[in-house]
């Protein structure tokens, strides 16, 4: 810093002298982008031309938790958009948790801190590098709960007036509707909720997912929603299965419906869904996004959540076990390929007006440096564990019968001491251990990032099951164990 007994400098001393501290910011962005308003026709995504545009991009992590991993949104926002170390990402996706996760206050606790802290300087983050960002409301949960559809509808009340006139910003509806699994339930739940956006915001495109952890999306091909400019999400997993699965969740329909796979990734050895490889999961899932030409975004860029694409360090990860260095390769492979208006072979004049109060940001540096491989072994949260079909849920578990068959219960099915009561509804978050009597759980179970849970002695870790497949009760009451290593393990009774 100066201070005021500083008689004289000569301008240009001054300006070197302030370049070199970095009290000026000088912000390059390499072949950025046009980003005009974009619109949907048929199955394409289109510029003002009607060129096919094909958005390629990378997932943050709660925009908050971000921080929490070493870096904050707007300094992952320039990682994944730093030409000059190879990263290539025309969209970058932002996930607004509603609620609290790994100890960090959600969207709920206070939008406005949210919003002015995190998301706005996000946003105009991705307008300063010139790419496209979605606003992923990032909920994992029931949608037809009446605090569900309220909340949902405060925040997009909020936030889609702010980027009405924003070429730049596409809207994620709702990450994750788990259940009821009924299509019509969801658009009767959801398509207010796209008429709230699209009355404020009648240019932005929005993207939809589906019940089922935004698995069952193909029924958009046989029922849409009603609007314009309208995308359907698939989210997808190695275990979720082959090539089969693609073509039953998106690849068959991907002729009529225009789908943006948001979330997709691999890391080996990974919490359910997640485990797979490179050349098992990784290789032939972007040659098929390719041959569908789909939109896509990669979960997750981070050190922490899984599938993660960096070690501890921010060295990226690569080979047989994780993501990160094909995500990186992929996006420079097509870095001008199906980009609006000028095919990424000029550098456009950036138009765009960055939305509400800005902030000065300092940045710690990038790291350049990438390794091709691990070179130690890190124990990671497991995150992504949505599960279809067949294998075992960890975080974002699946309506299925569970892989336990459920048996009439003894006395070895109890538990003891007793920590409490419950009753449906009920939920618990956070570490700890537990053993619960109920004489009413509800309609399902649920439990996700936890290391144990037993109803009955019935191992049920991580799994949804439906009250029709609850055990037998002991002495007229079922007896839930409970074991969660984390903040963000959950169980819940509903």
């Amino acid at each position: 810093m100066f201070h005021n007994k500083v008689r004289f400098v000569s301008l240009t001393l001054l300006i070197i002298t302030m370049l070199v501290i970095g009290t000026v910011k000088v912000t390059t962005v390499a072949k950025a982008i046009n980003t005009p308003w974009l619109h949907v026709s048929g199955n394409k995504l289109l510029d003002p031309n009607n060129n096919v545009v094909i958005l390629r991009g990378v997932d943050l992590t709660d925009l908050a938790v971000a921080a929490r991993h070493g870096r904050t949104a707007t300094q992952l926002i320039d990682l994944a958009t730093d030409n000059a170390n190879g990263w290539y990402a025309r969209v970058v996706r932002l996930a607004v948790y509603p609620d609290a996760i790994d100890q960090t206050a959600g969207w709920n606790a206070n939008p406005d801190a949210y919003f002015n802290t995190y998301l706005n300087p996000a946003v105009n983050e991705c307008i300063a590098r010139q790419i496209y960002c979605i606003i992923d409301w990032h909920y994992i949960t029931d949608y037809s709960s009446s605090a569900v559809d309220t909340a949902t509808r405060n925040f997009w009340n909020y936030v889609a007036p702010k980027y009405a006139n924003t070429p730049n910003v596409i809207f994620e509806l709702y990450n994750e509707p788990t259940t009821p699994n009924n299509w019509s339930t969801w658009k009767s739940s959801a398509q207010p909720w796209v008429n709230i956006i699209r009355a404020a915001a009648p240019n932005n495109i929005i993207l939809i997912g589906s019940p089922q952890w935004s698995q069952t999306t193909n029924n958009a091909a046989s029922s849409p929603f009603s609007g314009s400019n309208l995308m359907y999400v698939v989210h997808i997993y190695p275990q979720h299965g082959g090539q089969s699965t693609w073509d039953s969740w998106f690849g068959n329909t991907a002729s009529t419906v225009p789908y943006f796979i948001t979330e997709f990734g691999w890391q080996n050895g990974g919490g359910n869904p997640t485990s797979g490889t490179t050349s098992g999961f990784g290789t032939p899932f972007y040659s098929y996004l390719e041959t569908k030409q789909v939109s896509w975004t990669a979960w997750v860029f981070d050190t922490v959540w899984q599938p993660v694409m960096f070690d501890s360090s921010w060295n990226l990860l690569g080979g047989e076990n994780y993501m990160g260095q094909m995500t990186k390769a992929e996006l420079a492979e097509h870095q001008n390929d199906n980009l609006p208006g000028s095919g990424g072979g000029s550098t456009p004049t950036k138009t765009n007006t960055p939305v509400g109060p800005t902030v000065t940001l300092t940045r710690t540096p990038t790291r350049t440096n990438t390794p091709t491989g691990p070179t130690a072994t890190f124990t990671r949260t497991p995150t992504r564990t949505n599960t279809p079909s067949g294998p075992t849920a960890t975080r974002t578990n699946t309506p299925v019968a569970p892989t336990a068959t459920p048996t009439s219960g003894g006395t070895g099915g109890t538990c003891s001491p007793v920590s409490a009561t419950i009753t449906a509804p009920f939920t618990k978050d956070g570490a700890g251990t537990f053993c619960w009597q109920s004489s009413n759980l509800g309609g399902y179970i649920n439990s996700w990032n936890t290391t144990s849970v037993t109803i009955n002695g019935v191992n049920i870790t991580n799994l949804y099951m439906a009250s029709s497949s609850y055990p037998a009760k002991i002495g007229g009451f079922w007896y839930v164990t409970y074991n969660g290593p984390y903040a963000w393990s959950h169980f819940e009774a509903k």
